[in-house]
């Protein structure tokens, strides 16, 4: 491009180089524009983070002088009574709390790794279904697949709610804690261990995938759901378990499938099927034991 002449001060200018520094200025620019919106998107991460993690801090400090005046103003066995009932009640007040803050996979990873993996008895017993809000928030947000390291705690996943089709999907190296996915319904959890007592107790339409499952009363009164595990080891495992289909490479445990109906086993091996056959009760022919890995479109 050539040079033109300024009618006002005379001086010749060189169009080229003029357009070629405005583009610099504007790619300049847009590279601070970035890097501002990054810095704002990073320190948003760790504000909402830190909001979540004292908020609940601050509930479970709290709540145990809460319960303690109601335990005052109603007596020991109505406190009991009420206490009983309190983890899906908070639940709810966790979801109405936060249903206007994005929330964010990442941030409730972030939120798990800064709690401490034990505190005080409301702590305790309350933390699983802090997360369980957390990720319904967030599900119902747009948001899904949610990964983490390790989890403990009791109730966590429980109360959860998918949609048909689209299940809430939740992925974990190590899972331990009791009642966890506890009365949830679409959803599916992946994990390498779970381990604790009431497993997806009362679920409906939800999956376990997992290398090794651990302890008592594993997909009690279940509905319409899945498991596959290489290893179940414990006892009570799908008592009356309706509609359901699993596949179990190796089982150590007892009284499997007490009041099962209508659900097909499936295992790769012939003892594993027999064991668990022996150990179903009552004996019908509603249930069925197939040897081999179940079909692909189960």
């Amino acid at each position: 491009m050539g040079k033109v002449t300024n009618i006002l001060s005379g001086k010749k200018m060189d169009l080229g180089k003029i357009f070629q520094e405005k583009a610099e200025k504007i790619e300049e620019e847009k590279k601070l524009e970035i890097i501002v919106t990054k810095e704002a998107k990073a320190q948003e991460f760790v504000a909402v983070t830190n909001f979540i993690v004292t908020y609940f801090d601050d509930f479970c400090r709290t709540l145990p002088l809460k319960m303690a005046e109601l335990w005052g103003r109603l007596g020991l066995k109505a406190y009991l009574y009420n206490n009983q009932y309190t983890p899906i009640e908070n639940f709810n007040t966790f979801k109405d709390y936060f249903k206007n803050v994005e929330i964010t996979p990442k941030i409730i990873n972030q939120v798990n790794k800064q709690l401490p993996k034990e505190g005080g008895r409301q702590y305790n017993a309350n933390k699983g279904v802090f997360f369980s809000a957390l990720i319904q928030t967030s599900y119902n947000q747009g948001f899904n697949n949610f990964e983490f390291k390790e989890i403990s705690t009791c109730d966590f996943g429980a109360w959860l709610r998918g949609k048909e089709g689209k299940p809430i999907i939740v992925k974990a190296e190590k899972i331990e804690g009791a009642n966890i996915f506890h009365n949830a319904s679409n959803c599916s959890l992946t994990a390498d261990t779970v381990d604790g007592l009431g497993t997806f107790w009362y679920a409906e339409k939800c999956s376990l995938i997992a290398k090794r499952v651990v302890g008592e009363n594993i997909f009690d009164y279940t509905t319409n759901c899945f498991l596959e595990a290489e290893t179940i080891q414990g006892d009570f495992s799908l008592g009356a378990a309706e509609n359901c289909v699993a596949e179990i490479a190796n089982y150590k445990g007892r009284n499997f499938g007490e009041g099962m109906k209508n659900c097909t086993i499936y295992s790769p091996n012939q003892e594993v099927l027999d064991k668990i056959e022996k150990q179903t009760w009552p004996h019908t022919k509603t249930n069925t034991y197939l040897q081999g890995k179940k079909p692909q479109w189960v």
